[in-house]
């Protein structure tokens, strides 16, 4: 914990919302969670939700999603 890193979270733009599911579904199971498998329709109504193309930043940008709504 504490340990910084240079780099940026890539954009997703090149799976597609079938392959996003089966990773983040195999990264949930991986973890002992033993929720049912996430379909790629969640995918695509979050790809329609935002307009994001390029990757984070880190920092202010990564603390500004995790804020609470004013």
């Amino acid at each position: 914990m504490g340990a910084s890193y240079k780099g940026s979270m890539p954009s997703f733009q090149q799976l597609g919302d079938a392959e996003l599911a089966a990773v983040a579904t195999y990264i949930r199971g991986a973890w002992s969670n033993k929720s049912d498998a996430l379909v790629p329709d969640l995918f695509e109504q979050e790809r329609k939700a935002s307009a994001r193309t390029t990757p984070f930043e880190g920092g202010a940008a990564l603390k500004a999603l995790a804020a609470p709504p004013a």
